[in-house]
């Protein structure tokens, strides 16, 4: 039962993503990255990690889709402000080679038995895994934590001057 609930979700996850890729409206499309990320996160709690699935409900599917819906509201995108990819290589078949190429690569991790038994973990020597993950969080990667907060603070300062630029030009 465990593994259909995990085909399963999984399943509706690759749907909702190339659904995200595909539509026109970036509003929908980030609706549908909203599904995405909570069945990523029930896949987590399907894997044991509650604290990944806590951690991606809470930051990616709260925070940083509210950010991404305020820049589309804010950038107010129409159908003829969005780039135009013509030719050869159009947005479809971009996104058809991209997910084909990314479906390859899982497959070669899946069939790979040398990397699911190099990185298995045997055994979390901390009573928890919060803690195990707060351990190597703030002692072994302090700095690229630091460094991915100070990336989001200059991004989210990036948008609140296009949003004035946008305003002062009305």
């Amino acid at each position: 039962m465990l593994n259909f609930m995990f085909f399963l979700f999984a399943i509706i996850a690759i749907i909702a993503a190339i659904i995200v890729i595909i539509h026109k409206n970036p509003v929908i499309s980030a609706l549908f990255l909203v599904l995405t990320m909570l069945c990523i996160a029930i896949l987590f709690v399907l894997l044991d990690a509650e604290f990944l699935a806590a951690i991606q409900i809470l930051v990616y599917t709260g925070a940083i889709m509210v950010l991404f819906l305020f820049i589309i509201m804010m950038l107010n995108l129409r159908k003829d402000d969005l780039p135009i990819i013509g030719g050869l290589f159009t947005r479809k078949t971009f996104a058809i080679t991209f997910a084909i190429a990314f479906l390859f690569e899982v497959l070669v991790i899946i069939l790979s038995t040398q990397i699911a038994d190099k990185y298995r973990i045997k055994k979390i020597p901390f009573d928890s895994h919060i803690e195990a993950i707060g351990t190597e969080l703030f002692t072994k990667y302090l700095i690229p934590f630091e460094l991915i907060s100070i990336l989001l603070l200059v991004a989210i300062i990036g948008v609140v001057i296009i949003g004035k630029r946008k305003g002062e030009n009305k």
